[in-house]
């Protein structure tokens, strides 16, 4: 039998379409495909980056350089999810029992969650980086995402294999999980998606906070303050994109498990929000976190604030790189020994002079100056306490020639 006639009406087959109901879901296809292509440019962006640095350097990669990367890798599983209503509205029918349907309702139990659980990682990450400068060790640290993955599969994989004839139906203006399930709805999907949310929430109002108080006490040197409050802001903008992207939806459904009616108008303005939410957080990582993403070299392991740097001239001091080669004597006089990797150094000529020496060596320094553009007042404040080290220093002077002995 076909298990469409054993549906109630909210998760039976709908033909034609209602108007209102095909030009939304137009809508939602246009903001997931967009999504999509945002989210796999990035995706292949990344993917590009990482050989190459693989092959420039064998050390480990930037882990949130990986974080992000499965995180796009969750929002294009996402996206495509709400793509797949290309078929409902070329076909001007909902139809269940198809393997569109099941595609569809597979890809948003999986892309939803996996990206909620990738959005919430990275939010710990940075506050081990930030907040308490740690990482996990790089074995941990892969052992971490392979379990994650896991679980998101797991909790995709059990429903379907024990409900297997009609897990997936229509609901509401998609397929997904069919109402009769709201247990498996609410224990494999939506409390982790709302633990995410909220975890989300809490971990960066709590590094909001603890940047802004050590803004306050002078924490950090006048060199690193203007990261530290580009870092503050961004704290607030990380949890309200993922909040006003998937709460409409969630509590959509929420609501409809508790009894509630909710109109298929609402669905599909919530299903536009979570549509965007792959295009959203390219848009944000690529502006928040240019320096790991867009770097041509390989990036170092880094910690706390430096992430939150937008160009990766943004930094102070001096770089002096020294530079030698050595030759030994022979016969000639010419013999290299060594030749340092990259140097700019011409071979040592020892000639007649240096029979004598065992080798000869010729040293080039060179020094790289870095600037970023400062506020006025941090300007001020790190012209006064310059003046205050100075003013401390001469009256250390004074004190000593005051008590040093008179000759």
């Amino acid at each position: 039998m076909d298990p469409r006639g054993m549906l109630n009406i909210p998760s039976a087959t709908l033909s034609p379409l209602p108007v209102f109901l095909r030009r939304g879901l137009t809508a939602i296809v246009i903001l997931a495909f967009l999504s999509f292509v945002t989210s796999f440019g990035l995706f292949a962006l990344l993917t590009y980056r990482l050989i190459s640095w693989r092959r420039k350097s064998k050390k480990e990669h930037n882990q949130f350089v990986l974080l992000l990367y499965n995180l796009v890798l969750a929002d294009i599983q996402q996206s495509i999810a709400f793509i797949l209503n290309v078929a409902w509205v070329t076909q001007d029918e909902i139809l269940v029992g198809t393997p569109q349907c099941w595609a569809q309702g597979w890809f948003l139990s999986t892309g939803d969650l996996a990206s909620g659980i990738w959005i919430w990682t990275i939010g710990v990450h940075t506050f081990a980086a930030v907040v308490f400068n740690y990482r996990l060790p790089y074995r941990a640290f892969c052992i971490s995402i392979t379990a994650l993955w896991g679980f998101v599969y797991l909790c995709g994989v059990i429903g379907p294999a024990t409900h297997h004839n009609d897990y997936y139906v229509r609901a509401g203006a998609w397929c997904w999980v069919n109402e009769k399930y709201a247990l498996e709805r609410l224990l494999l999907h939506y409390l982790w998606i709302f633990c995410a949310a909220f975890g989300t929430i809490v971990i960066y109002t709590a590094i909001f906070v603890i940047i802004r108080r050590r803004i306050k006490n002078n924490y950090f040197e006048p060199l690193h303050l203007l990261q530290a409050k580009r870092a503050a802001k961004y704290m607030v903008i990380y949890p309200l994109v993922y909040t006003v992207c998937t709460f409409p939806l969630a509590t959509s459904r929420m609501a409809v498990m508790t009894g509630f009616h909710v109109s298929l108008r609402s669905l599909l303005v919530a299903g536009a929000m979570i549509a965007s939410n792959g295009w959203l957080d390219v848009l944000l990582y690529t502006m928040t976190r240019k320096v790991p993403i867009f770097g041509e070299e390989p990036p170092p392991e880094i910690c706390g604030l430096e992430t939150f740097r937008t160009r990766p001239d943004q930094e102070f001091g001096t770089t002096t790189v020294i530079e030698a080669k050595s030759v030994s004597n022979t016969r000639s006089g010419r013999q290299t020994l060594w030749s340092g990797h990259g140097s700019m150094d011409e071979l040592v000529d020892v000639g007649a002079e240096g029979a004598g020496l065992p080798f000869g060596v010729k040293t080039e320094t060179v020094v790289q100056v870095k600037s970023e553009s400062m506020e006025l007042r941090d300007y001020g404040r790190l012209r006064d306490e310059r003046s205050m080290e100075s003013i401390s220093k001469d009256r250390t002077s004074s004190e000593r020639r005051s008590l040093s002995p008179a000759r």
